[in-house]
Order: structure tokens, then C-alpha cells, then sequence
């Protein structure tokens, strides 16, 4: 699993001399792991990160596009991100047709925090291409 990928990394000689060289560029570092919101699958306009279905969506030929993350942290709570996470998909399918987007523009998914900063919510847009 993710430890054990974690602990081979740390002894690999390669990658301790590519973390000496960067380490000198960043400022801070931090790991948080996602997960896809269920509404996802319940969206066809939204390609999700299922396996097989995201691939156009990151494909080679849509260089020209950009991706927009939009990150939100919520405020403490226990039933923040569940109550969050409902607003959003009741508005959702005005989102997704507002009058005067570019027919280019998707979203790819929408993602919640489950390990690191908690109450965490990123949408992935995908324009042009």
C-alpha cells in the first residue's frame, strides 16, 4: 500500500538525491489524500476519475487545454463536508449549464479531503481543448 511505496521511496539512492536538489526550491510541503464525491456518478457531464472513464479528459491531445482547481476549506464541523457537499449538488446542474459558459469548459470531478487538512473540498475544471 501507500507506506510501503512511502518506505521503498526513502531508501531509493535516486530519489534521495532528487529530493537534496528540490529541496532547496520549496518553501513548504504537504500530502493530502482525496476522494471523489459520490455526486460525481450521478452527473454524465462530469467524466469523474473512474478508471477508463477520465482518460480524455488528461489526454495528450488536449494540450491546449488549462485545468482550474478551485480549493475550499470549510469551516470546522462534523457535518460540514456532508452538508457542503449537498448544497453544491442541488446547484450543481445550473453550474453546469449557466448561460454564457464556453462549450469547452467541463468538470472533471470534485474531490473531498479524507487524510491531511480536513474539511477540504477541490473542484477540476477542464477549459478548451
Amino acid at each position: 500500500g501507500r507506506n510501503e511505496g512511502r518506505a521503498s521511496m526513502a531508501a531509493n539512492a535516486e530519489w534521495k538525491e532528487y529530493l537534496k536538489t528540490v529541496k532547496g526550491c520549496m518553501v513548504q510541503q504537504r500530502s493530502s489524500i482525496f476522494v471523489e464525491a459520490p455526486l460525481v456518478q450521478k452527473f454524465d457531464e462530469i467524466c469523474g476519475l473512474e478508471m477508463g472513464k477520465a482518460g480524455e479528459a488528461w489526454d495528450d491531445d488536449n494540450r491546449d487545454c488549462i485545468y482550474e482547481i478551485r480549493r475550499y476549506k470549510l469551516k470546522l464541523g462534523y457535518d460540514t463536508v456532508p452538508h457542503f457537499l449537498q448544497l453544491f449538488g442541488d446547484g450543481l446542474e445550473s453550474k453546469l449549464t449557466a448561460e454564457g459558459t464556453d462549450p469547452t469548459t467541463s468538470l472533471i470531478t470534485l474531490l473531498y479531503s479524507e487524510v491531511g487538512m480536513l474539511n477540504e473540498v477541490v473542484e477540476i475544471w477542464r477549459h478548451g481543448g
